[in-house]
């Protein structure tokens, strides 16, 4: 409701909005949208974040040869994972070709393994 109520203000309501999207990229659009929400209700931060913590998930299908995943993790708990498989994943030695991605792969095998 209070969105709503901002779009009818003259000033930074529907007509600014619509003037932005005709002259920004739709990333920087994105943005803008984002931080006027939450300058029209900033109550709706703490509502959203709220609400993602209980979106986690994890999605793993079996595939022809092979799983495919996706991730979603708050920011407290994405920022542990990463910081679990960097740490698992190590440094580079010498004469490893892998990409990061699959370092961290490896990592994430490792420690289902050590769990397991």
């Amino acid at each position: 409701p209070r969105c709503v109520q901002a779009l009818t203000d003259p000033d930074v309501g529907e007509e600014f909005l619509l003037g932005q999207a005709g002259v920004l990229d739709a990333g920087r659009f994105d943005t803008l949208v984002k931080n006027w929400a939450l300058r029209a209700d900033p109550d709706a931060a703490d509502r959203r974040w709220k609400d993602e913590t209980g979106r986690e998930e994890v999605t793993l299908a079996r595939i022809t040869d092979g799983w495919h995943g996706t991730l979603w993790l708050s920011a407290a708990n994405g920022a542990l994972v990463h910081q679990a498989l960097a740490a698992q994943a190590g440094r580079r030695p010498e004469g490893d070709a892998r990409t990061s991605a699959q370092r961290r792969a490896g990592a994430l095998v490792e420690l289902a393994g050590a769990v397991l």
